[in-house]
């Protein structure tokens, strides 16, 4: 497998499915502010609620050949394999990723398990074996990811592009950042002292700068 982070802001995504598992897929599609159409007959409650409100557009049809045309992305939520197989041959056709909620080794990519915390994104896949494993691993990761990491991730934005005008050479800057940010620099941070941990990477610099 080859992990992707992709933008999906104004990406044409197509939902084939119409009950709560779509629903999820929706929500998280809609927070990247993809354009999202959902392909039902039927739909839940909620979104219906959202194509009234014209957060998603609707086709009320099943699933036919043909159907997967202008879009670049699709995910299926039917819970009926043999849907999930066809939309496999069309997106493989058309070059389009395709999620398969329902049946994973189906689709041509994952939608891993996401922690969102302290400024930092981290994903955790099983390569769709089990997305309730996936689920259990990121809630520990997230208990892991000590308060104040969002803060010191600003400061080293920061000081990132600062170092670039004293180091020309991405190479030695990528050597300075491994040896800048080791095990005790990091324990500063977890404990809280983000003035004394910037404090010592600037003098790393004037060190440079002399």
């Amino acid at each position: 497998m080859y992990p992707i982070n992709l933008h999906m802001k104004g990406v044409s995504v197509l939902v084939v499915g119409g009950g709560h598992v779509a629903l999820r897929k929706v929500q998280r599609l809609l927070e990247e502010e993809a354009q999202v159409t959902v392909m039902a007959p039927d739909i839940c409650a909620e979104l219906e609620k959202m194509a009234e409100e014209k957060d998603i557009s609707l086709k009320r049809k099943y699933y036919t050949p043909g159907d997967l045309k202008g879009y670049d992305f699709v995910i299926t939520a039917t819970g009926v394999q043999k849907v999930a197989e066809d939309i496999r041959d069309e997106a493989k056709q058309e070059r389009i990723l395709f999620n398969s909620a329902d049946f994973p080794y189906v689709g041509n990519c994952f939608l891993p398990a996401r922690i969102c915390k302290e400024g930092f994104m981290i994903t955790v896949s099983t390569d769709g074996k089990s997305p309730a494993m996936a689920k259990y691993m990121k809630e520990r990761l997230a208990e892991t990811i000590p308060d104040g990491y969002g803060e010191w991730l600003e400061r080293v934005t920061v000081l990132r592009k600062e170092l670039k005008t004293y180091i020309k050479s991405g190479t030695e800057r990528e050597r300075f950042w491994r040896i800048a940010l080791g095990k005790e620099m990091m324990e500063l941070v977890k404990q809280g002292q983000i003035e004394k941990a910037e404090g010592c990477i600037r003098r790393d610099f004037s060190s440079i700068r002399t």
